[in-house]
């Protein structure tokens, strides 16, 4: 797993048969990253964690601003993830 963190969750919520959408403030450089499929860990202090896939990512508002809020759909059922939460990318071995 990547040590560095891709952001922090500011507030989630669920789409019914869809996943949980995460909201977060990220920068343009993080955002390219954040795409469908990409495998992440949120971790809290609370000692929440939970592995998942990023299935979707939507930008909010002024679609200017170096870092605006998105949304990002992750593979998780009705789940709460705590207000706090950091992403991390998971790392996958490379075959030779």
């Amino acid at each position: 797993m990547h040590n560095e963190v891709l952001f922090v969750v500011q507030n989630c919520f669920a789409i019914k048969y869809r996943g949980t959408v995460v909201t977060a403030q990220v920068t343009r450089d993080v955002e390219r990253r954040l795409v469908k499929g990409l495998e992440i860990v949120l971790r809290h202090n609370s000692g929440f964690e939970r592995q998942c896939s990023i299935l979707g990512v939507e930008r909010f508002m002024d679609a200017t601003a170096p870092n605006a809020p998105v949304g990002i759909l992750v593979s998780l059922e009705a789940v709460k993830i705590p207000e706090g939460s950091k992403a991390f990318a998971v790392d996958h071995p490379t075959t030779a």
